[in-house]
């Protein structure tokens, strides 16, 4: 919310979809708003010489780049943190060794990040260094007030536009429940595991985080969980259990990080899976055992459980 208001074109970057869609972005004076992937891919693309564009990318607190591929191999193939070395100490040599593989943020005349390395979700990015250096995307601080057609910024500096593109991250939603059943206020939601909610057995949350290095294989994780569950063989804790671990799996995943509704449901992947093959999937097993599967509201003892994935609810 910038003071002011723009006589141009303004649309957050979930809308983007290519340049020529759902705006034609050629010709233009452009301002992107943010930091992060989207913004990154979006500034990448719209400052391509064909399209003859002037591209200026606004950040309020700055970002770490990291390349996608390092010594020709994507680089989350290089990356795994160890469940058996204090993750203070893995954080610490990283932060050492991202200067070295990837420069700091102002050689490419970003400004210098306001956290360290990984206190902040990280920007992956093969080009922008590239078009921040060659002079194709012009970096600016954050935007002070917006008039008319011109944007002003926190460096005393301003310039006119044409489009405002805000990358500036996404809320936390659900449409198809009751706010009074289940919401997120500040883009926080309280679930044992990034699953299960306290107190409501038959619904399960799925890919529902921001997973390093990547979704995919957190999602597998889950799935086996999921799989467990749905037929009888994994049972979670008492309510009283589960708010006791969420607050602690809180502190550990985010509790070094920047404070922000941007980092409410961060996780690291390799940490989660070892816990979960190693602890929880068994440790819900011998639950089973012992207590019985889980009854579901409406429905028979070992009848397929309901899920959320993404945005989707699907029985």
């Amino acid at each position: 919310n910038f003071p002011g208001e723009f006589d141009g074109i303004e649309m957050h970057a979930h809308h983007y979809i290519d340049p020529r869609t759902p705006h034609d972005f050629s010709g233009k004076r452009i301002l992107v708003v943010g930091l992060g992937n989207s913004a990154a891919d979006i500034a990448v693309e719209l400052s391509s010489k064909a399209l003859d564009n002037k591209l200026t990318l606004s950040t309020r607190s700055g970002a770490w780049i990291v390349p996608k591929y390092f010594g020709g191999k994507p680089a989350d193939k290089y990356y795994k943190t160890s469940p058996h070395i204090p993750m203070s100490w893995q954080r610490k040599f990283v932060q050492m060794m991202q200067p070295v593989t990837a420069g700091r943020p102002e050689d490419y005349g970003l400004p210098t990040p306001n956290h360290k390395f990984f206190e902040a979700h990280p920007t992956q990015s093969v080009e922008l260094p590239l078009r921040l250096g060659s002079g194709d995307v012009i970096a600016k601080p954050n935007v002070s007030r917006l008039d008319g057609s011109t944007v002003h910024f926190d460096d005393g500096t301003s310039d006119d536009f044409d489009i405002i593109i805000y990358a500036t991250g996404y809320n936390i939603t659900f449409p198809f429940f009751d706010p009074d059943f289940i919401s997120a206020p500040d883009n926080r939601i309280d679930l044992y595991k990034r699953m299960f909610y306290p107190g409501i057995d038959d619904l399960v949350f799925a890919g529902f985080a921001q997973a390093v290095p990547t979704l995919f294989p957190f999602v597998e994780c889950q799935a086996r969980l999921i799989g467990a569950y749905a037929t009888g063989h994994y049972r979670p804790p008492s309510v009283a259990e589960m708010r006791e671990t969420i607050a602690a799996d809180t502190q550990f995943f985010t509790g070094h990080m920047v404070q922000s509704a941007r980092h409410t449901q961060q996780i690291d992947h390799y940490l989660y899976e070892h816990n979960m093959r190693t602890k929880e999937i068994p440790t819900g097993r011998r639950r089973a055992q012992e207590q019985g599967p889980m009854t579901w509201a409406g429905v028979a003892d070992n009848a397929p459980v309901a899920s959320v994935s993404g945005t989707e609810a699907t029985a």
